[in-house]
C-alpha cells in the first residue's frame, strides 16, 4: 500500500476568495432590549428543524425595528440563520453604507425551521467593518411574522 503523496494546494484564482471564512460567534454582536441570545433555541410552533440548527445558541428576536450591530474585521460578511414559517425581512448596511432590503422567508420556510446561510458583503477592504441589522416591518405575504434567528455569524479574514 503506498501512501498519497501530499501536493500544496494552488493559489486562489482571485483575491477575493473565501478560505479564511469561518464561523463568527452571536455573542459578539450589541443588540437592543429586542433581541435574545437563547442558549438552546428550540422552535415554539413545533415545525420541523435540521440537526445541528436546534438545541444550540441563538441570537433571535421576532419583533420589528429590533436592531443590532457587529463589529468585524475581513474583507467578507454573511449569516447562518433559521428561516422558518415566521422568517421576517431585514434591513442591513456595512458601515455607512445604504441599506439593502432581505427577505428571510424561503420557499420552504412554511414546512420547516430551514438553515441558510446569506452573504451580506463581499469584497469589502480587509479591515474592521461594523454590520447593522434591523428588523423591518414589511414582511413577505406568505410569512407569520418578523423572526430573525441567527445560529452563526459568517466572516472572511
Amino acid at each position: 500500500f503506498e501512501h498519497p503523496k501530499i501536493v500544496p494546494l494552488p493559489k486562489p484564482l482571485t483575491s477575493s476568495s473565501f478560505e479564511k471564512g469561518h464561523y463568527y460567534d452571536v455573542s459578539k454582536a450589541h443588540y437592543d432590549k429586542d433581541w435574545s441570545l437563547v442558549s438552546r433555541w428550540t422552535p415554539a410552533n413545533r415545525q420541523p428543524t435540521r440537526e445541528g440548527f436546534v438545541n444550540v445558541p441563538m441570537l433571535t428576536t421576532e419583533n420589528e425595528g429590533a436592531s443590532l450591530v457587529l463589529p468585524f474585521k475581513g474583507n467578507a460578511v454573511g449569516m447562518a440563520i433559521i428561516s422558518g414559517n415566521d422568517a421576517g425581512t431585514i434591513t442591513y448596511r456595512i458601515d455607512n453604507g445604504s441599506f439593502k432590503t432581505l427577505d428571510l422567508y424561503t420557499e420552504w420556510s412554511y414546512m420547516l425551521h430551514l438553515p441558510y446561510y446569506i452573504l451580506l458583503g463581499s469584497n469589502l477592504p480587509d479591515r474592521h467593518h461594523t454590520l447593522t441589522i434591523k428588523v423591518s416591518g414589511k414582511k413577505n405575504p406568505n410569512s407569520k411574522g418578523n423572526a430573525c434567528r441567527i445560529v452563526h455569524f459568517l466572516v472572511n479574514d
